[in-house]
């Protein structure tokens, strides 16, 4: 699995101390040995159909009919594994 991206340190309003923030682990898709990205539900391969706002990739998923919105600075934290298919 990919690990976990860290953002910047930030500061809360109420106490101003500085904490990690960890970014949540990609688990929705991964990307499998032949370069597609895929479903983690069914392990089929998802169909790019856009952008959003300058900043979220839209999938969708065939085989669920699923739609799968990731945001552009994630493709880079998405695991790799072998497809059963």
């Amino acid at each position: 699995m990919a690990t976990v991206a860290e953002h910047p340190v930030k500061s809360t309003k109420r106490s101003g101390r500085r904490r990690q923030v960890e970014a949540p682990r990609i688990v929705t898709v991964y990307i499998a040995d032949d370069g597609d990205i895929r479903h983690t539900r069914c392990e089929s391969r998802i169909a790019f159909m856009g952008v959003r706002g300058r900043q979220e990739l839209d999938f969708y998923c065939w085989t669920c009919r699923e739609h799968v919105t990731l945001p552009e600075l994630v493709l880079a934290d998405i695991p790799q594994r072998a497809s059963a298919r």
